[in-house]
């Protein structure tokens, strides 16, 4: 059977072709449904292009089956069969996806920033698979990643542009020049397949990077300059304007800071400065969304302490108020302490005060009572005084209290005498 078929119910070994699925550089897909009784299901068959040299090209499409037959991961199309047709052309039988692209998925269903980065980690997943098995996408781009209608997202056309890539085909230049133009995707290749280099892991990053940004901004990058010539020399001078700068509102505060830094490190011109792997940017974004930090802003200052405030806002708010609440209770703690503190030294002081006035007029009472003659007490008052005064050499506070109850002593002692004189004269002195 020829390749370039048309029409309906056609024969291709023990499938029926039912219809055109798409056509590209290279190759048809076909719909198809398994028609030798073992079960019914459709699928997708794909054929290399007549118009391609099947010399230079049946290694190599071999070469993909035998590949993604490793390639077992619920996010990518299954191999299911492959064989060849009656005139010798190969054709590979894949699992049939009914699905729309995932730039389209996220719009039809109003997906938001972090619910798109959840979709897309899925088919970041099917990459890092690929890594772990050595292939290399190199064809990271919205029509080759699908969504079904159950939300399972499926990455296409695995292989085949790894294993022409691999090696520059021998003889017929147009026959490269064909394999080129299929396997680059200007507006998503990474600079160094734009520049012929070989690809790598990191080339993969860079197209997951370009894919995510434009799942997020809503359209690609670099849409607005006008010829795909303008778009390639951008992207070799790494021209890619931030995500943020391509939006407005809240989408562009939402894009600002770690999702900018994320595309910035996945979109760098340089492949050694991007992350190296697809499994690097999966935990990239996953710690994005944990809100823990992310390694393409670990050198921003105070970074870290930023995102840990950010990931545990109850825990810190509560903890803050935990720490006012206890600096509050300390600080009271510690007023009535000095205020305790201080009332304890006024009572010492005041009965240190009582016991020197109580022991001076003790020993004034003791020096009354052995003197020669009698002594009156306002001159045993007086003499204290005039010994409080002269004695400079205790506590000038004790001294200041002595002084105050000898005043009050004779002025008690003056009121009494004046009171013993008045009552001592006779009644007619007191008449008008």
């Amino acid at each position: 059977m020829a390749v370039g078929l048309t029409g309906t119910s056609r024969r291709l070994g023990n499938y029926t072709i039912e219809r055109l699925l798409g056509r590209g550089g290279m190759s048809e897909v076909w719909l198809a449904r398994r028609s030798d009784g073992l079960f019914d299901a459709q699928c997708a068959i794909k054929l290399l292009d007549a118009g391609v040299s099947q010399q230079k090209l049946a290694e190599r499409f071999s070469r993909e089956g035998q590949l993604l037959a490793r390639l077992a991961h619920p996010n990518i199309a299954r191999l299911l069969d492959a064989g060849s047709t009656d005139d010798g052309k190969q054709f590979l039988v894949l699992e049939y996806v009914d699905g729309d692209r995932i730039d389209r998925f996220c719009d039809l269903h109003g997906l938001d920033v972090d619910e798109r980065i959840r979709l897309f980690l899925d088919a970041v997943l099917a990459v890092a698979h690929a890594h772990s098995n050595l292939v290399v996408h190199r064809d990271l781009k919205p029509s080759n990643v699908l969504v079904t209608r159950s939300g399972a997202v499926k990455l296409l056309d695995f292989g085949i542009a790894k294993l022409i890539g691999v090696q520059r085909p021998e003889g017929d230049w147009s026959v490269h020049t064909q394999v080129d133009e299929i396997v680059l995707t200007p507006e998503y290749a990474a600079p160094e397949q734009l520049l012929g280099e070989l690809p790598s892991t990191a080339t993969d990053v860079y197209q997951l990077g370009m894919l995510l940004c434009t799942l997020l901004v809503g359209r690609h990058p670099l849409q607005t300059l006008r010829t795909r010539g303008d778009r390639v020399k951008a992207a070799l001078a790494g021209r890619v304007p931030r995500a943020s700068d391509l939006v407005t509102g809240a989408l562009r505060k939402k894009l600002r800071g770690d999702l900018d830094a994320i595309l910035a490190m996945a979109l760098r011109t340089d492949p050694r400065y991007r992350y190296q792997t697809a499994a690097a940017l999966h935990d990239e974004l996953v710690r994005y969304l944990n809100r823990e930090p992310v390694v393409a802003r670990l050198d921003a200052s105070f970074y870290p302490t930023r995102k840990f405030v950010a990931r545990h806002r109850v825990a810190v708010a509560a903890t803050v108020v935990a720490i006012v609440s206890m600096c509050t209770t300390l600080a009271f703690a510690l007023s009535q302490t000095r205020l305790a503190s201080q009332e304890r030294d006024r009572a010492f002081a005041l009965a240190n005060r009582n016991s020197a006035a109580t022991e001076f007029l003790g020993m004034l009472i003791t020096e009354a009572a052995e003197a020669d003659k009698p002594v009156t007490v306002s001159d045993m008052l007086m003499r204290g005084e005039a010994l409080a005064r002269a004695d400079t050499s205790g506590d000038p506070e004790s001294r200041a209290a002595v002084l105050r109850i000898l005043r009050m002593l004779q002025t008690r002692s003056v009121l009494a005498s004046a009171h013993d004189d008045l009552a001592s004269q006779p009644d007619h002195d007191l008449k008008p």
